[in-house]
């Protein structure tokens, strides 16, 4: 009887070790599909869609986020993407240059973008830039 409890008891602790190894393996396999391609709309409409949209909160959100997206074939991460566009806003003073800059420097991203996104992207990164600053600076005195 003794014998039949112990050997009941090692399948037990058995299939529980097994069903935790199991649970932790199918747990890294969600965290690697997590970084899967997504196209560029989802970044757009991501922060097209941020009511109080932070360049910084956003800048700082990217660089935890393993998202990945597809330009062209190509991979960008999220954080470069952000970066992309906080450039292209910084060297611009207004939307046909942010847009000239992008088609230029980054011609598939710029490709990808219609134009109305093209403009809310242009219109969130740049709030709080030198260039605005200036461009209202004359209006306030």
């Amino acid at each position: 009887m003794k014998t039949l409890y112990i050997t009941l008891l090692s399948i037990l602790i058995t299939g529980q070790t097994f069903s935790q190894d199991y649970i932790a393996s199918n747990g890294n396999r969600l965290t690697s599909s997590s970084r899967s391609s997504t196209s560029l709309s989802s970044f757009t409409i991501e922060v097209i869609d941020d009511e109080s949209f932070s360049y910084t909160q956003f800048l700082n959100k990217s660089k935890e986020s393993k998202s990945v997206y597809k330009v062209d074939g190509k991979q960008i991460p999220k954080k470069e993407l952000v970066k992309i566009f906080r450039k292209a806003s910084r060297k611009s003073n207004e939307q046909q240059e942010f847009n000239k800059y992008l088609a230029t420097n980054y011609s598939s991203i710029y490709s990808q973008l219609t134009p109305m996104e093209l403009n809310a992207l242009y219109s969130k990164f740049s709030k709080k830039t030198i260039a605005r600053y200036l461009s209202t600076l004359p209006s306030i005195l």
